[in-house]
């Protein structure tokens, strides 16, 4: 008998063996074929999201409630040669007076020319009652471009909310804005430093009109900063970079002579 008939009839005999055998094997390679696409699909998904929410943003500094100064992004840019963008994030409470409607927390970003050049999108920056919306922002209040809705916001003390004392609660700040333009997803509308899925409710706004209105002139909470040209900077640079411009003022900290009774 030729080698070739007798595995012929190995084949034969054990063939429910080996029909189980390249089942397995073809369910167990489609199962991992799919985990790979979907995996590179979600991967791609993600980046994609990454991509619409910080524009050219590579790092970022978020202050929550406490503030720093503006003049800190300026200080940066100068050490790392990139874009450094200062916001001023607070939350407020949007009206449409004439549709009668109303959102009670939305995002409010008071930004300037360095925050629009992170997204490739041609966007003026807001006027001095003016203001950007989201498209979801936009559809929720029912406003378009042109109109005119009211935003409240309280004012912020610089001390953090869980500092060690009981303050008064702040008053809130009304400002009357004109609709200047609306920001479709990929021009900065879906803008959030939240790692959920959903859409964040964006208002942008001056921020020296803001800043100066809610007085905390000169101050933000949040740096954005996009990467080199030479994709050099890393996050032990920039550490480093940070500590050579913090001042005490970035912590909240005042430093004042005291003179005339000899106590200190």
């Amino acid at each position: 008998m030729s080698k070739f008939l007798l595995i012929l009839r190995n084949l034969k005999y054990y063939r429910k063996a080996y029909l189980a055998i390249l089942a397995g094997t073809v369910i167990s390679t489609a199962v991992l074929t799919g985990a790979l696409v979907v995996g590179d699909s979600v991967r791609y998904s993600l980046g994609q999201l990454t991509d619409i929410r910080l524009g050219k943003t590579r790092f970022a500094i978020e202050a929550g409630d406490r503030f720093f100064r503006q003049q800190l992004a300026t200080e940066l840019e100068s050490f790392t040669k990139s874009a450094v963008a200062p916001v001023l994030q607070l939350e407020g409470i949007a009206v449409n007076t004439d549709k009668n409607t109303q959102m009670n927390r939305v995002a409010v970003l008071g930004v300037d020319e360095r925050f629009l050049k992170l997204w490739d999108a041609q966007m003026k920056r807001p006027g001095e009652d003016e203001a950007i919306l989201s498209r979801n922002t936009a559809e929720k209040l029912n406003l378009k471009p042109g109109d005119e809705f009211i935003l409240k916001i309280r004012k912020q003390a610089k001390a953090s909310e869980n500092a060690p004392f009981v303050s008064e609660r702040e008053p809130l700040v009304v400002f009357r804005l004109k609709v200047s333009a609306i920001a479709d997803d990929q021009q900065m509308g879906r803008f959030s430093m939240k790692s959920n899925q959903s859409a964040t409710f964006n208002i942008f706004i001056s921020l020296p009109v803001v800043s100066r209105k809610l007085d905390l002139y000169g101050n933000a909470n949040i740096l954005l900063i996009a990467d080199t040209d030479s994709k050099n900077l890393d996050i032990q640079k920039l550490d480093s970079l940070l500590r050579l411009t913090w001042r005490p003022e970035d912590a909240g900290l005042e430093f004042r002579s005291l003179s005339g009774n000899g106590n200190y």
